[in-house]
């Protein structure tokens, strides 16, 4: 009954997970065909592998279509109903065993012609050594058993999900009563501890003696104080049932005038919910179009918007290079500026230069030579007078270090003086 055309990984059933599901491998249809002589270790490895692979696909294929059987099969349904409600009477039990003796019939008889028709083939085809290949099913059939088997999935989830939604909501509520008298209940501690004056943590718990008046009195006004809620919660159960009574009566009196909805009403309701679902959805399908209008404009509105920013920051950048040319532009003006002056200034010099060359005499050579010895006595006579200079100005530092040493000797005798 199974099939090695179809991924199995779609037939997935209800005791069966996801992680354990592979892709069949490429395997060849005759494994006689393979040499293993030939081959390697990894590749028998390798192949032996594929091979379980395969075998597991099948193996989750073939519960796939017995749960399919199981369920389609009236005599199996039958089987399941009598198990679910067993122990009920005898009779059950009855038609339990006529269950059981009816399928293992139809199963041997199967199974008798099955072997009678596999016995005519064969001799009918002693001589040919291909085998028969067995009956296959067909994509529709198996779209049809995916599918029950998805809807009962998804109906066993959905029932599933209620129960748990259910029992979480009560355990909420018991956590928050919880909560409540645990609230309550240390609220009581803090009130019975500060009556009594005992601080959180003293030793004086044990060895203090308690007021028995005082203890009674604390007890009895609790009493009274739970009396009273109790007597608050009883009003409140009243008024809800009088409540409850007036819903009642007015319920009835509705079904007697026959303000009540009928089964007609029902119907209408029904077809009138269906047609202004159909407009929800074809509302919600022009909603759609417009969230993906939307989508498109607003990518394009983006893309504006980025273009725009580096428009915004080429133009910032360009104004920035465009004051630090204007910039340099006045600095090269002034320094042209400079460069004029001090061309006017360097022609004025030039000319004059011109003039003192023009104008210039050459001396005479005992001229010159006198010239030049004076200058000689005169460099020298500075240099006799810088020494000088040097020898004054050290003979002056030392003067002065002396004149500072007695002050400061005349300053700390007059101390001692006084």
């Amino acid at each position: 009954m199974a099939n090695t055309d179809v991924n199995p990984t779609s037939f997935i059933n209800k005791d069966t997970k996801l992680d354990t599901i592979k892709p069949l491998p490429d395997l060849p249809e005759d494994l006689s065909v393979l040499n293993f002589e030939t081959m390697s270790d990894q590749e028998l490895q390798d192949l032996m592998q594929n091979l379980k692979d395969h075998n597991e696909n099948l193996d989750i294929e073939n519960e796939l279509y017995e749960s399919y059987y199981q369920r389609t099969n009236p005599y199996v349904m039958k089987l399941n109903k009598l198990n679910d409600t067993t122990e009920q009477n005898t009779k059950q039990e009855v038609d339990l065993d006529t269950a059981l003796d009816e399928w293992e019939l139809q199963k041997k008889m199967k199974k008798r012609q099955q072997n009678n028709r596999r016995d005519d083939r064969k001799k009918k085809r002693k001589d040919e050594k291909e085998e028969e290949k067995p009956m296959l099913l067909t994509v529709d059939q198996k779209l049809e058993i995916i599918g029950r088997a998805y809807d009962e999935l998804k109906e066993k989830i959905e029932k599933k999900k209620d129960k748990w939604e259910r029992a979480i909501d009560e355990i909420k509520a018991e956590l928050e009563e919880i909560d409540l008298r645990l609230i309550d209940l240390n609220k009581s501690i803090h009130e019975f501890n500060r009556d009594f004056s005992y601080p959180s943590g003293s030793k004086m718990k044990r060895t203090t003696k308690i007021n028995a008046e005082k203890l009674i009195k604390y007890f009895e006004d609790r009493l009274r104080m739970k009396d009273s809620i109790i007597e608050k919660c009883r009003l409140k159960k009243t008024t809800l049932k009088i409540q409850k009574n007036k819903l009642y009566i007015q319920l009835k009196q509705k079904e007697e005038m026959g303000e009540v909805l009928h089964a007609i009403d029902f119907d209408q309701l029904q077809i009138e919910n269906k047609q202004y679902l159909a407009k929800i959805d074809e509302r919600n399908a022009e909603l759609i179009k417009l969230k993906m209008t939307a989508g498109r404009t607003i990518q394009i509105l983006n893309k504006y918007k980025n273009n725009l920013q580096q428009c915004s920051q080429e133009y910032d950048k360009l104004k920035s290079e465009i004051a630090q040319r204007k910039e340099i532009y006045s600095k090269l003006q002034s320094e042209e500026n400079k460069v004029t002056n001090e061309k006017l200034k360097a022609e004025k010099m030039n000319t004059s230069f011109k003039k003192k060359i023009d104008e210039y005499r050459v001396p005479m050579v005992m001229e010159y030579i006198d010239l030049k010895i004076e200058q000689n006595e005169l460099q020298k006579k500075l240099k006799n007078w810088k020494i000088k200079v040097e020898i004054a100005e050290m003979a002056l530092k030392r003067i002065k270090k002396i004149w500072n040493q007695i002050k400061a000797t005349q300053k700390k005798t007059i101390a001692e003086a006084n």
